[in-house]
């Protein structure tokens, strides 16, 4: 983590509403901070002081240019505002009752470690996003897979895809509706109610595009009525496929 990012994430609206976090003193705020840099760079992420030896808080005492007796002090007070855990409860429970100073030395050195609640919370969380990442990337970067899903992705728009808009007809889809309903108008009529209704507009498009709904078998059956109403209806025993235009 600290390799490829020389960043840690940061809140500062925490960092100044946080209500344990105040109670701390500045220093003891600035020496978290300073902590929370060395469990950025630890090996294990979040883990600020691997035990409480007393050699290895004279080693942090020194690189944070304090005193053992301040850093043991600042520990206990962070320790108790639960800014900073420790892997042991049994131990937590002693410190927050004695001081950093007065358990370390009961403390064996594989008994537990010194980290970062909030670093090591964030940590986890990025890490298991990282996880679903890398998991879409490889899926994403199987061929086969992905062709078989974007064939699947077009049978399921073609399946629901809506009919085409009689709108948008063209000469050919106004012949086949007329064809699925054939038998109500002559041969002579059909003829006549196909020039009719493919007349083309000043936009090139059928004149029925014009209408605000179309529903072909119903318009031929006005055709017809209105037809016999003039008394000029055609009986003709030829149907009107035979005679649309090709």
């Amino acid at each position: 983590m600290s390799r490829r990012n020389p960043w840690f994430k940061f809140h500062p609206q925490d960092w100044l509403t946080d209500v344990e976090l105040r109670a701390c003193s500045s220093a003891a705020r600035g020496t978290l901070m300073d902590l929370m840099c060395i469990a950025h760079n630890s090996e294990e992420y979040g883990v600020c002081m691997p035990d409480l030896q007393t050699s290895t808080r004279k080693r942090v005492a020194k690189h944070l240019a304090l005193t053992l007796r301040t850093l043991d002090s600042h520990l206990t007070i962070l320790i108790q505002m639960h800014r900073i855990c420790m892997t042991g409860v049994e131990q937590m429970s002693d410190i927050c009752q004695t001081g950093v100073g007065q358990v370390s030395d009961r403390c064996r050195t594989d008994a537990g470690h010194l980290y970062v609640k909030r670093m090591v919370k964030d940590h986890a969380f990025s890490s298991k996003q990282s996880e679903k990442g890398v998991k879409g990337a490889a899926q994403r970067l199987k061929p086969e897979q992905n062709r078989t899903d974007k064939e699947q992705n077009r049978t399921d728009i073609g399946k629901t895809a809506s009919p085409k808009s009689f709108k948008q007809w063209s000469e050919s889809d106004l012949r086949k509706s007329m064809a699925e309903n054939d038998g109500i108008l002559s041969a002579d009529d059909a003829a006549a109610f196909f020039d009719y209704w493919s007349e083309p507009s000043a936009k090139g498009r059928l004149a029925l595009s014009l209408k605000p709904t179309w529903d072909t078998r119903r318009r031929m059956q006005t055709w017809a009525r209105n037809n016999e109403k003039r008394g000029n209806r055609n009986t003709g025993g030829d149907t009107f496929v035979s005679s649309l235009p090709k």
